[in-house]
């Protein structure tokens, strides 16, 4: 249930900004009535990612790293590290929406800390493309490129198609901020390539 009503809730955003945010409410009290903890941090960081994905307007910002802030004092309290990652993985794109890139740094290398002591790949290839945009925003941009690198290989050697599709949308959207248009075509093709063979169609 909580899964179709974080998908509603993000179906609706900008459609119907009000309905989204019914969802969103019910998508957290089913979790809670749950007393999942884990169910219950994911559902916050769902709705994090709602009130970011909704626009840059502060009041926006504020309520996503609020709910983000408040996921992890839960996850800490309930010993979820891998959950724990993904709340600073959230914060520090609520810091860099911020404007503070030095935050969002520091929260991205938390993240990467607690991911690389797990066996989650995922969790990985998560905190390393969250640390890769924290560079890429102070214009650090070997250092971006290195850390997407890292993300990009994992996810190719596990051969997960959503984590390696991320990655691949990481580097397009690298290699245009370079300029460098014909590299991101390259994987731009790739994306595509790797979407025909899934099924998936635009």
């Amino acid at each position: 249930i909580v899964k179709w009503q974080s998908e509603l809730a993000r179906y609706y955003i900008g459609i119907d900004n009000k309905k989204s945010q019914d969802f969103g409410r019910k998508m957290l009290e089913t979790a809670e009535a749950s007393r999942d903890r884990k169910l219950i941090v994911l559902s916050m960081l769902k709705t994090s990612a709602n009130y970011f994905d909704n626009g840059n307007q502060q009041e926006l910002i504020r309520k996503g790293n609020e709910f983000a802030q408040n996921a992890l004092e839960i996850a800490k309290n309930a010993n979820l590290e891998e959950e724990m990652a993904l709340c600073y993985i959230y914060l520090s794109r609520g810091s860099r929406a911020n404007g503070d890139n030095e935050k969002g740094l520091s929260f991205s290398n938390h993240a990467l800390s607690l991911a690389l002591s797990q066996k989650n790949d995922s969790i990985k290839v998560l905190a390393y493309n969250s640390v890769g945009s924290s560079y890429l925003y102070k214009k650090e941009k070997l250092l971006a490129f290195r850390n997407y690198l890292a993300a990009m290989n994992i996810a190719e050697q596990v051969n997960n198609y959503s984590l390696v599709r991320v990655c691949y949308q990481r580097m397009i959207d690298f290699n245009r901020t370079l300029e460098n248009w014909d590299r991101a075509k390259d994987y731009q093709f790739r994306l595509d390539s790797m979407a025909r063979k899934n099924n998936e169609y635009y």
